[in-house]
């Protein structure tokens, strides 16, 4: 994935996770990620290919951190 794209990926799901996470039915849910879609198009248009074949409904992106510290470490080095 080129690092442009890589970008545009973690803006929208930055999005979805801010707004989406927050809707309550799937209506909502799905109208704000059109939303999202549209202006991703729109602000990101010299991208476009590549965001309509990443961003299909069945194709999800995640974004999770697995590199941090474990937790009980870091208490007991806080301690000494």
């Amino acid at each position: 994935m080129e690092p442009e794209v890589f970008l545009i990926s973690l803006w929208r799901h930055e999005c979805e996770r801010v707004f989406v996470d927050k809707l309550t039915n799937n209506l909502d849910k799905d109208k704000v990620k059109g939303y999202i879609h549209d202006i991703t198009l729109e602000t990101f248009n010299q991208h476009e290919a590549d965001i309509l074949e990443k961003f299909k409904k069945e194709n999800s992106i995640y974004f999770c951190d697995f590199l941090r510290e474990d937790v009980k470490k870091m208490k007991e080095s806080s301690n000494s």
